[in-house]
């Protein structure tokens, strides 16, 4: 006779538990991040302590950030580098046509504007002047929110958008130097 070489093992619905405790089965907790700590930036970034002076002395290399196309006009130029310099410098990458379109809408809308105050309401060419504005202003919200520029769009604790705007406290030498 031939036996197959099975493994033996018990049906877990066979199994008695002789106790007098009832058997409470609880799940494991899940895996959950740390919370986003402002005093650390966030679970991406947690560090514990101060930073030390010797890591501060260590360079840190960010992405060249993309400069404006030679063929956008100076306020949209300016426009691109107010919108580039506050956020991470690789934020964009990939999106540049994208960020030129909103740029060259900014400034679009920025001289339909300048047209709206010359005018008043009872003028002929008001009601024109308000329709473009409000188009101009509905595609700038779309490109603003494509590129993730409102807070709204990316309310991620993981990912960094904006650049710090200075040193963070711990980061500070509070102690005067000797002279």
């Amino acid at each position: 006779m031939h036996r197959s070489h099975r493994s033996r093992t018990t049906n877990p619905s066979r199994i008695s538990i002789k106790s007098d405790l009832p058997l409470v089965v609880e799940p494991r907790p899940r895996y959950s991040p740390a919370p986003n700590n402002v005093l650390f930036g966030g679970p991406s970034d947690a560090r514990f302590g101060r930073e030390s002076a010797a890591s501060r002395a260590v360079p840190q290399f960010e992405a060249l950030r993309p400069q404006p196309p030679d063929e956008l006009p100076e306020l949209a130029k300016q426009t691109w580098r107010d919108v580039v310099s506050g956020f991470r410098s690789d934020w964009f990458q990939g999106s540049e046509a994208v960020l030129a379109a909103y740029c060259q809408t900014v400034a679009i809308e920025r001289q339909i504007a300048a047209q709206l105050s010359k005018c008043s309401i009872n003028d002929k060419s008001w009601p024109k002047l308000i329709r473009l504005y409000t188009s101009t202003v509905g595609t700038l919200i779309n490109t603003a929110t494509k590129l993730r520029l409102p807070p709204s769009t990316s309310r991620d604790s993981r990912h960094k958008k904006h650049v710090h705007p200075g040193p963070r406290p711990w980061e500070v030498d509070l102690e005067p130097e000797a002279g």
